[in-house]
């Protein structure tokens, strides 16, 4: 590797005045790669952007204006970068180029500097913080063509270090407004600020959303006073909803945060080498040194693999239903089986699930309740044969023909997927003979299901307690709910009851599900340990059948 040196103090000097400028507030997004790192270095006095290879090979300069240049932060597709420069005099403002370093344009034109851009899932705006001192500094969001400035926050404090949530619905920021700098969140438009951090140590520049956006990793200042450079603690991760807050170093010198794509390291910079590491993201254990060399600022995270703006694979979604529990009337408050607040159902056990229990490719599969077929276009990709419906499909692959109407020959399918759709089924006997029908002889039957016996007083009390810390309170009290989920939807005794005459089927395996309704998988672990310890009953069930010969 080509080391990149410092010749003498006086360059560690000249860029001191900028240390407050030294990360990149971004969100990183999904990606099956881990990309480039794209980061400012400071050579010889002048400060550039420069991108390299996780392990620290091919450094490419990105930057080669006088002016100075750092602030990176990636497109959710990987091909874009914001970043700050002070090219052409006047203060640092916000600029794009393509990953490569070509096509450079300028967004903002503000009489204040305007620094730490990120980008909007699908690319079209661009969030940053300006002020005309490190003290008093705002939060804007802007078109990335530099049209439509908008300011969210309020001018109380200093606001700053923003990033989008993958999905793009919130902003995570930094702010002082209340005396300590503490991380924050607000939605995309800048309303509903709420607080998320309240301990004593101020927070730093810069938090960043894991790529499924159910955490939220950031700093605490253990040296140095925050935003003035110098300054430096240890990393924390929090679940998108402020809870669960937990340090993953001890006594550390980093500064800043950065996720990787594939949601196992976070990158962040040791202040006091001015060096780029990753750590492991679960517990801050495996520091590796990316490329030591020159004045270094913290990084953004290139996503690569992706297909949409979420960063998702399609054939790799191997389950994934969108319909909401209950009849129409319900559906607003029901659960989904899609998390539309904190991403995709479709977890690494529920895929494994599901496809253990397939017959080989190219069985033709009934995918019973497909919404907008994502399910059935991953199988097909797979190599299966299926026929996705639903009464109100989301896409054309999907038949629009509830289950009890399919008009398909008997004993045709090899085996049918039901992910949480069962139990809105209507009428239930009828669509369960309807199956028992269409499934030949031994052919196997794969259940993901809600139980709404089991959604007792408890559970929704749990629910709405967590709704609440996510700024998303409901009208309905704990009471309600229960009775709206007894009046509308089947219990999993009634499904069971209506399937056995048709299919041999194994125990249930309870588990835990309301934290796919609409409250993330980093809530996961929460809800299993408030089962564990008797405190919640379980109201996710999976069990497998096989057609009776």
């Amino acid at each position: 590797m080509r080391a990149l040196v410092l010749t003498g103090l006086a360059a560690v000097c000249a860029f001191v005045a900028l240390a407050a400028l030294s990360g990149s507030a971004q969100a990183t997004y999904r990606g099956e790669t881990n990309g480039r790192l794209a980061f400012g270095i400071n050579v010889n006095g002048n400060t550039d952007v420069y991108s390299v290879e996780p392990n620290g090979q091919d450094l490419q300069r990105l930057t080669t204006d006088p002016g100075f240049d750092a602030c990176a932060a990636y497109s959710a597709d990987g091909q874009r970068i914001a970043y700050c420069s002070g090219q052409g005099g006047g203060p640092v403002q916000v600029w794009t180029m393509n990953q490569d370093g070509s096509d450079k344009q300028q967004v903002t034109h503000m009489g204040v500097t305007a620094i730490f851009p990120d980008f909007s899932p699908d690319g079209s705006k661009i969030v940053f913080c300006a002020g005309a001192s490190t003290f008093t500094r705002d939060i804007y969001v802007v078109n990335s063509d530099g049209s439509d400035l908008t300011r969210l926050t309020s001018g109380v404090g200093n606001n700053c270090y923003p990033a989008f949530s993958p999905n793009g619905h919130k902003i995570v920021f930094t702010s002082n407004r209340t005396g300590t700098s503490q991380v924050w969140l607000m939605n995309a438009d800048g309303s509903d600020q709420r607080q998320l951090t309240f301990d004593p140590q101020p927070k730093d520049q810069v938090p960043d959303w894991s790529p499924s956006g159910g955490k939220i990793a950031y700093l605490a200042d253990t040296h140095g006073v925050s935003d003035m450079g110098n300054s430096w603690g240890d990393i924390w991760v929090m679940n998108a909803n402020g809870s669960h807050q937990h340090q993953i170093t001890s006594g550390a010198t980093y500064y800043g945060t950065a996720w990787s794509p594939d949601g196992t390291r976070i990158a962040t910079l040791d202040f006091p080498s001015r060096t780029i590491y990753t750590i492991d993201a679960r517990d801050g254990s495996d520091p590796q040194a990316v490329h030591p060399g020159g004045v270094q600022f913290v990084p953004g995270w290139q996503p690569l693999g992706t297909e949409d703006s979420q960063g998702e694979d399609q054939s790799l979604l191997i389950a994934e239903a969108e319909e909401p529990l209950g009849s129409s009337a319900f559906s607003s408050t029901a659960p989904c089986a899609e998390d539309r607040d904190n991403g995709r159902m479709a977890s690494v056990d529920l895929r494994a699930f599901v496809r253990a229990n397939l017959p080989e490719p190219p069985a033709r599969v009934l995918e019973v309740g497909a919404g907008a077929g994502r399910l059935a276009g991953a199988l097909r990709a797979a190599g299966y044969d299926v026929l996705a419906i639903d009464p109100e499909p989301k896409s054309e692959d999907v038949r629009a023909v509830a289950l009890a109407d399919l008009d398909e020959p008997a004993r045709s399918f090899a085996a049918a997927v039901a992910i949480v759709s069962l139990h809105h089924v209507d009428p239930l006997d009828e669509s369960c003979r309807r199956l028992g029908e269409l499934v030949e002889p031994g052919g196997a039957l794969v259940i993901d299901e809600f139980d709404a016996g089991a959604f007792d007083l408890g559970a929704a009390a749990w629910w709405l307690e967590q709704r609440a810390a996510l700024g998303e309170a409901q009208t309905q009290t704990a009471e309600e709910l229960v009775a709206d989920h007894r009046e509308h939807l089947h219990p999993l005794e009634c499904i069971v009851a209506a399937l056995e005459p048709y299919f041999e089927l194994g125990s249930p395996v309870r588990g835990a599900w309301l934290h796919h309704w609409n409250l993330g998988d980093s809530l996961r672990t929460v809800e299993e340990d408030a089962i564990a310890r008797g405190h919640l009953r379980a109201v996710g069930a999976r069990l497998v059948g096989r057609r009776r010969g």
